[in-house]
């Protein structure tokens, strides 16, 4: 399916927020589960809604593509959410909005998704073929998978077959990729500097 067209947001918590449709400080469906490290502190199922639970960790927004290195702000956390609605069709929303001694975490929940039980993981090629197929073209540049729209100028990055399944129509659905506007640094290694 190909991609609709990208609004761009401005950044910030509450805007971001409010364009996924749901308000901010709320912490109904989040349940601590657990977590070390660089795992998210909470991830689960509510079985009830067939939705999966996501608290990110401690101030941590996963990898920026701003600069090599550099860990996401929260606005920019919050804009990947968007990209991930809107490019692959998912139904991300912000359930809630934590801060314990000046560390935001945010609580996110998606549609629980029912894995094809004999290929649940995709391999390369098959990944490759559906960024191809929705308009992203993989960087030759790159040791790893990374890919790049140029009509929206939007990169993706952490595109290994891990994160993202096939479900049980045979369907791939991106769980973990992130994408966004490349900075300087994500530009070079794409080639597009």
């Amino acid at each position: 399916r190909a991609p609709q067209a990208i609004e761009r947001r401005p950044g910030g918590i509450e805007s971001a927020a409010a364009a996924l449709g749901h308000a901010a400080g709320q912490r109904q469906g989040a349940q601590e589960i657990g977590g070390d490290g660089d795992r998210p502190r909470a991830r689960g199922q509510d079985e009830a809604r067939q939705l999966a639970v996501k608290l990110t960790r401690d101030g941590r927004f996963g990898h920026s593509l701003e600069g090599e290195g550099r860990s996401a702000l929260p606005s920019e956390y919050l804009q990947r959410l968007i990209y991930h609605n809107e490019l692959f069709g998912d139904r991300i929303s912000i359930r809630g909005v934590f801060s314990s001694e000046g560390a935001v975490q945010l609580v996110s929940l998606q549609p629980w998704i029912k894995l094809d039980t004999e290929h649940p993981v995709p391999d390369q090629g098959d990944v490759d073929d559906y960024f191809r197929n929705i308009g992203f073209i993989r960087s030759l540049h790159a040791a790893v998978p990374v890919y790049y729209h140029a009509e929206l100028d939007l990169a993706v990055l952490d595109a290994h077959p891990q994160n993202i399944l096939r479900d049980e129509s045979g369907r791939l659905v991106p769980i973990d990729v992130v994408v966004g506007t490349p900075g300087k640094a994500v530009r070079g290694l794409l080639g597009i500097e």
